[in-house]
């Protein structure tokens, strides 16, 4: 598989998030886009947040949550209790779990679960589902995916293993290279690890589009003590 067209990007865990195809779908998010999204996160500071999986959904938003109004008379929106967010997930996942009583192995399925529960947060039940979906079927994207809700439930060193098993199947997998090179620096403090990912990526994916911001990433790396 190319690595060039995988669909998983970073996010940070308060950036805003956007719109994408799911899961096992024939749409995916272009290379642009990824890394662009990638580069804005780190300008924004990426602290330990993570991911924003190319096949997740937008968070979802209670319409029953009500409204708070600022100063200024405008409308903002009442915050999501986590309790409504497991609600929401499981409203959301329900035709999806329907169809998985009659089809349990069914892997595009079994993703697009994942992707509900990811897409409100619930990123242990999420892992579940995508853990179930590559057993199914090997597809790197969702891999890719499981890593991302790996960390965000807090087993960083799980979502590297994960991303490794990526690379062994295809060493040129640029989102692979890319979210590995992050956590390697954002979780382990291995900028010479991150560094050696990166670079990776670009010898392997010479005319990738957005070399000169990965090349950037790698120069603002270079600037930090190496602990490792």
């Amino acid at each position: 598989m190319d690595g060039e067209n995988a669909t998983t990007t970073i996010e940070t865990e308060t950036a805003e998030t956007v719109s994408m195809p799911q899961a096992g779908s024939s749409a995916h998010w272009s290379s642009t886009q990824a890394y662009g999204l990638a580069v804005l996160c780190l300008v924004l500071g990426l602290g330990l947040g993570f991911l924003l999986r190319g096949s997740a959904a937008t968070p979802m938003a209670d319409p029953h949550a009500g409204h708070q109004h600022a100063a200024d008379g405008s409308e903002m929106p009442v915050a999501v209790t986590p309790e409504q967010l497991k609600q929401m997930a499981e409203k959301a996942a329900e035709p999806v779990v329907a169809q998985l009583k009659q089809n349990p192995a069914d892997a595009k399925l079994l993703a697009d679960a994942g992707n509900k529960y990811y897409a409100a947060q619930q990123y242990a039940t999420a892992v579940e589902y995508y853990t179930k979906s590559v057993e199914a079927k090997a597809d790197l994207n969702v891999l890719v995916q499981l890593a991302n809700a790996q960390h965000l439930s807090g087993a960083s060193d799980k979502a590297i293993k994960t991303l490794n098993r990526v690379l062994e199947i295809d060493p040129t997998f640029a989102n692979a290279l890319f979210n590995l090179g992050l956590l390697k620096w954002k979780t382990q403090g291995d900028t010479a690890g991150a560094i050696s990912a990166w670079q990776k990526l670009l010898k392997t994916n010479p005319n990738h589009p957005n070399r000169a911001q990965v090349e950037e990433m790698i120069e603002r790396v270079r600037q930090q003590p190496a602990s490792k």
